[in-house]
């Protein structure tokens, strides 16, 4: 809570806090806070101050406001929270013991809100429980603005929210999301057949069926809605078999932990270009980091592929393989796979030799060779043993298994995405990432954008004596420094609307006007009082 108020006389501001005979506090007065507190019926609420960085704070400055806090315990309860970048025995040391005996602390480690945010994204965005899918535009739009603005998880779940709401009150087509066990084809009218008919992924389903030559069927598919709707009805398996195929693909790429990006980077380029373990460079290139692993984090690796193909993903609500064949056979080819690793390692220590493929550093030499008193370098590859060949032969049936159960398209190749995405990223950046300082910069240097008078349309972006007061003082204001004398200032306006001017104003007319356009700078936030010269005004940074 603050307790700044009016400017005082003396050049420190003080606060008018009601009751007690309107008395007047210093600002930042505890008894002003006390005062307020009580005044709102918050007198049990507990007042907290953090300490971000607190090994960069003056010992004796935590000292003194530590026992001034404790003393005024009984009447506000305080509350102290410490960043500790090193450890608190060595922030309890730096401290006096007079000072350490008025805390009573415990220890909590901070989650990062990178971490908090891919929780929420994990479960609430890319999860099996999300009925529509956000796009990745939008999605690369919602993370950049918590990162750049700091924003609360909070704001990313009302920006959430209110894509949802825009895609399920605008877009008619958000019926075909309901259960199939509860969408009927008589809920389908010639409407939404109609919008059917007009979306983007419509076209290239009929250009596909008559390049395969289904004619009939592509035929029916323009003509026939009773068709059409039927067709529509069973897409809904469709897309729960492609958002299983995700989320087993993730799952499995994050479990390996070789992926080079986070989660979020990851759910966007799968919805965006789809996973294939072939791209390279890409954000799912790991086939290398894979075939480069020793014999002991293959086997990490095959245990934690094993245990994530039977038990799942929590975090996404992923329940596992869902067809039993497939499960069943990547759980026996990597079970084969540890167990002959296992038994390599054993003959390996067996002959005193260190276990490796063809695909690790180690099998890779360095060769020397002097040709007409020249040095040249050439990599050679080391003699392989039998074990070797067959720990390389174990990586390549492991890999191969892996690239069978990891892989799926983008969803922009999916007939009805449109239904199932929401991506369009205007109505969000209008309402989440409003630009007021944009705006009324524009309106102010170019107002017959927005009034369409005779008048400012002779200026055409530039000063003249024939715009509003507040726009003349706008476009002085732009071409001056940090402060900006008020003196020079008026000199400068009544240059271009005084009666030497083509305007012709008297001069108390265009004070009147320089006043009130300069309240409205101040309105509007573009400069204040300053307080280093008092016949002068400081501009303030505008996002």
């Amino acid at each position: 809570m603050s307790t700044g108020g009016e400017e005082g006389e003396g050049g420190g501001e003080q606060v008018l806090v009601g009751g007690r005979g309107g008395r007047k506090f210093l600002d930042y007065d505890l008894e002003a806070l006390r005062v307020a507190l009580e005044g709102k019926g918050k007198g049990g609420r507990r007042v907290i101050v953090a300490f971000q960085d607190s090994e960069a704070f003056d010992t004796g400055l935590v000292g003194e406001l530590v026992g001034l806090f404790h003393s005024w315990q009984d009447r506000i309860q305080f509350s102290v929270l410490f960043g500790i970048a090193t450890s608190v025995e060595l922030f309890q040391a730096r401290l006096l013991k007079s000072t350490a005996r008025q805390l009573y602390g415990a220890q909590f480690d901070v989650v990062q809100a990178n971490a908090v945010l891919e929780s929420v994204i994990m479960t609430a965005v890319a999860g099996s429980d999300a009925k529509l899918r956000i796009g990745p535009g939008l999605l690369r739009k919602l993370v950049g603005r918590q990162q750049e603005h700091v924003a609360g998880v909070g704001a990313f779940v009302s920006s959430l929210k209110y894509a949802y709401m825009n895609h399920f009150y605008a877009n008619p087509l958000s019926v075909l999301l309901a259960d199939p066990d509860r969408l009927k084809s008589e809920t389908l009218q010639s409407e939404h057949l109609e919008a059917v008919r007009m979306l983007e992924s419509f076209k290239p389903l009929v250009e596909l069926a008559v390049e395969e030559g289904q004619l009939d069927h592509a035929q029916k598919l323009l003509e026939e809605d009773d068709y059409l709707r039927s067709y529509i009805m069973d897409q809904g398996p469709k897309r729960q078999k492609y958002l299983d195929r995700l989320l087993q693909s993730l799952s499995l790429i994050t479990t390996t932990g070789l992926a080079k990006r986070p989660f979020i980077e990851l759910y966007e380029a799968a919805l965006e270009e789809g996973i294939s373990l072939d791209q390279s460079p890409g954000p799912f290139d790991i086939g290398d980091a894979i075939k480069r692993s020793s014999p002991e984090e293959l086997l990490a690796l095959v245990a934690r592929m094993k245990e994530t193909i039977d038990m799942g993903n929590d975090s996404l609500h992923w329940d596992g393989i869902d067809d039993v064949d497939e499960a069943e056979y990547a759980i026996a080819k990597f079970m084969r796979v540890e167990y002959d690793v296992r038994e390599l390692l054993e003959k390996s220590k067996a002959k005193g030799d260190s276990l490796k493929s063809k695909y690790s550093s180690q099998s890779k030499v360095l060769r020397t060779t002097v040709v007409a008193q020249k040095v040249q370098l050439s990599r050679d590859t080391a003699t392989l043993t039998e074990e070797d060949n067959a720990f390389t032969e174990a990586i390549d049936i492991f890999f191969t298994v892996f690239k069978r159960i990891v892989g799926c398209e983008p969803l922009s190749n999916l007939f009805l995405h449109e239904v199932w995405q929401y991506d369009y990223h205007l109505p969000y950046e209008d309402v989440f990432v409003p630009r007021p300082g944009g705006t009324l910069a524009r309106a102010l240097s170019r107002p017959h954008d927005y009034l369409g008078c005779a008048c400012c349309d002779q200026a055409n972006g530039s000063l003249a004596g024939t715009l509003p007061a507040t726009s003349i003082l706008y476009h002085l204001y732009s071409e001056a420094g940090a402060l900006i004398n008020v003196a020079d200032l008026w000199a400068a306006y009544y240059t271009h609307v005084g009666e030497d001017s083509e305007i012709g104003m008297d001069e108390r007319s265009a004070l009147v006007l320089f006043y009130r356009g300069l309240a409205e700078l101040r309105a509007m936030g573009f400069v204040k009082q300053s307080k280093k010269k008092a016949d002068h005004i400081a501009k303030l940074k505008w996002l």
